[in-house]
């Protein structure tokens, strides 16, 4: 059995004032730093819950403005299209009105070479009948003997067609 005698009571005595001067010497100015560590660490936790709000603040706010920006490149995109689609158009009316104007002067001018190779036609038939009648006239005057005459020109003129 377990015999009490005073040399267990000292040490049982020493042992409680060790551990009393320990505690108020190392034990507190151990905790007093675990706690001002672990304030340090919940003050860094509540500082990067800030940063964390922040953040998914700023990223709202980019992402609105990223979606306001497709918005106004839509637009611009859209404008830019109707206008080069009126000016497709304006080049396209003036082209015809060019190609019209075109078309009505080759007319005029086709018509003017039928009128000029037309008038130069008869000058030239004129020239034929005028000297045809001398030939064959030889001198001899008259209605009658014109008449005879053309006659006979347009009867051998329809006989060469």
């Amino acid at each position: 059995m377990l015999k009490v005698n005073i040399n267990l009571i000292f040490t049982v005595i020493n042992v409680i004032i060790i551990y009393l001067v320990l505690n108020k010497m190392l034990f507190k100015k151990k905790n007093a730093q675990h706690e001002k560590r672990a304030a340090a660490i919940d003050k860094e936790f509540e500082l990067a819950a800030t940063k964390q709000r922040e953040a998914d603040q700023l990223k709202s706010d980019y992402e609105a403005q990223l979606a306001s920006v497709e918005s106004i490149r839509q637009d611009a995109i859209r404008e830019a299209r109707a206008a080069a689609d009126e000016e497709a158009r304006l080049i396209k009316e003036a082209a015809e009105a060019d190609a019209e104007k075109i078309r009505a002067t080759a007319a005029e001018q086709a018509e003017a070479t039928k009128d000029q190779v037309l008038r130069k036609a008869e000058q030239e038939l004129a020239d034929m009948v005028m000297s045809a009648t001398t030939k064959v006239a030889g001198g001899q005057k008259g209605a009658d003997f014109d008449k005879a005459l053309l006659d006979e020109f347009i009867s051998e003129a329809g006989d060469k067609k």
